[in-house]
């Protein structure tokens, strides 16, 4: 159920003052989830702390603790958490998922947020590790995604720089869709990733 990821692309761990990039799959085993509530509990406070709860869910759907389970329990999301170390640094989750499609969310709390060049390559690895994992899913005839998609408020500039970094393409900007402002569309391809 735990996947490490190892850092580089040449095979070397990703190592920082936390440790290994690790992604946890959300989901129920035995009838318990693999990341207890308290744990996504803490990690809501998190968010609220960064300010990023307004940036990420600027439609305010999610407005609670409560909010955020019930949206990462729901059947229609793929959720998955990322540890550094034995820290939480954050989560993504795909839905809107399509026969051969999905889009594509994430939340990287501010511990994890490349400031600096050590934190960057964390953060990079962190978004080639979903990326990785999200197209390593198979079904009977091959693999599942061939495409993820990825909207962003264009004002999160941030964002977006790391979305283009990790190899998504800008396909344009869609006026009055996030928050009332406009949202950029990226996409990635299975061949176009690698």
């Amino acid at each position: 159920m735990f996947i490490q990821v190892d850092g580089d692309r040449d095979g070397d761990d990703l190592r920082s003052g936390n440790g290994i990039v690790t992604l946890i799959p959300y989901v129920e085993v035995d009838g318990a989830r693999t990341v207890p509530d308290s744990e996504i509990e803490g990690v809501y406070t998190r968010m609220q702390r960064d300010g990023l709860t307004s940036k990420v869910f600027a439609q305010n759907e999610i407005m609670s603790a409560t909010d955020l389970l019930a949206m990462l329990k729901s059947p229609s999301n793929l959720p998955v958490f990322l540890y550094v170390g034995t820290c939480a640094a954050g989560f993504a989750w795909l839905n809107s998922i399509g026969k051969n499609y999905a889009y594509a969310h994430f939340v990287f709390l501010a511990e994890s947020w490349g400031k600096n060049a050590e934190n960057k390559r964390v953060t990079d690895e962190m978004g080639h590790a979903l990326l990785r994992y999200w197209f390593s899913f198979e079904g009977d005839n091959g693999p599942i995604f061939d495409t993820l998609v990825g909207v962003v408020p264009s004002k999160n500039v941030l964002a977006n720089r790391f979305v283009q970094r990790m190899g998504l393409t800008k396909v344009g900007e869609i006026p009055h869709i996030a928050d009332g402002g406009a949202a950029t569309i990226n996409y990635i391809a299975r061949e176009d990733y690698g």
